[in-house]
């Protein structure tokens, strides 16, 4: 995930940074600002609805394929020291009242399953991708259909049993394993591509907005043609494109708008290096960032919240800026962030580039 090239390579790529930075404040905005207000620029400011939390988990294939690259056996230990980690972390962010949907548990499942994800071919790994954009979301959808009250998206903490919880982290919780699987592989699968290559950097452009747009459009002509359909639960809800509906349609436009979004992050920051320094160097501390900000908001509310689009947007502005800020004078002084420092087992921690 977060910070998953190591840290002290001196070869990591700037492009994953700036994408794993987007998808954060990406997030961020969503959290604090509007994802239903009417106009134009409450449609502009929803944008990152059900996208830049897709684009996180496929920057995290991403960089776990990355990690195997420099070897299996010590991506083992990585791993699953990063689910241990980030399991509790996850569970205890998601006590507030007020927290919004933490993603962190999801990543730990996936983490356990990448330690046997990654020794798979690319063929198979492709098959399984097409499986988990297929099977995923039917699976999702059949159970929400024969217990609506269980498959409500419901978030996990340590409130629940152990039941419970890995019944939402793989099931039916607003990221469940059966569906989030998707771009993780996705992101595994591009991995494993030259993406310094520019040729691959504009296939992932051009490929991606192509294929958003085909099922964004499917997506449209199948509301239109079915009509109320797409009002009572049933099987033609796999065709919604609506952001976190869990569906078809909607992981796949995502995800390929994710894969577009990380192509321009390879370009710019190949181009752009020290121009886009605050951003890269957020997305270094994305761990930190990520709890950061779902901590404050768990304690402000109201404060950082607003349904104002403009308003909303400064403040995610401003936010972005102050942490960019901070990653600019801790990296320089310490080399990684505050709890980026936990996510390397500790027989394992080296110098820094």
């Amino acid at each position: 995930m977060i910070n998953a090239t190591e840290p002290n390579q001196c070869t990591r790529l700037a492009g994953l940074d700036l994408a794993r930075a987007l998808a954060l404040v990406g997030m961020l905005m969503v959290h604090i600002g509007p994802t239903e207000a009417e106009g134009m620029a409450g449609r502009l400011y929803a944008l990152p609805h059900g996208r830049a939390a897709i684009l996180f988990m496929l920057v995290a294939g991403v960089g776990v394929s990355l990690m195997a690259a420099r070897g299996r056996g010590a991506t083992d230990l990585r791993l699953l020291w990063r689910a241990l980690l980030l399991l509790p972390l996850g569970l205890g962010l998601q006590l507030p009242e007020h927290s919004p949907m933490v993603i962190l548990p999801t990543y730990a499942v996936l983490f356990v399953l990448a330690t046997v994800l990654i020794r798979l071919s690319t063929p198979v790994l492709l098959c399984a991708a097409v499986v988990a954009v297929l099977a995923g979301p039917t699976g999702f959808l059949l159970g929400y259909l024969q217990a609506p009250e269980v498959f409500a998206n419901a978030p996990v903490s340590f409130r629940d049993t152990p039941s419970s919880i890995l019944h939402g982290m793989v099931l039916s919780g607003p990221h469940p394993v059966i569906t989030w699987l998707f771009p993780f592989l996705a992101g595994m699968l591009l991995g494993r591509l030259d993406l310094r290559d520019r040729g691959v950097q504009c296939l992932l452009v051009f490929a991606g907005i192509l294929v958003a747009l085909i099922l964004t459009a499917m997506g449209l002509v199948a509301r239109v043609l079915l009509g109320d359909a797409f009002t009572d639960a049933g099987w033609p809800w796999l065709l919604r494109t609506d952001a976190h509906s869990q569906m078809i349609l909607w992981l796949g436009s995502a995800t390929a708008t994710a894969a577009a979004v990380l192509g321009v992050s390879l370009a710019l920051a190949e181009r752009a290096r020290v121009w886009l320094r605050p951003l890269t160097d957020t997305g270094r501390i994305a761990l930190s960032f990520y709890v950061g900000h779902i901590l404050a908001l768990a304690g402000w509310p109201d404060t950082l919240r607003s349904e104002e689009p403009a308003q909303a947007a400064a403040m995610a502005l401003a936010i972005t800026a102050g942490t960019a800020a901070v990653a600019l004078i801790w990296l320089r002084i310490l080399g990684r962030g505050p709890l980026e420092m936990l996510l390397q087992p500790p027989r394992q921690r080296g110098p820094h580039c």
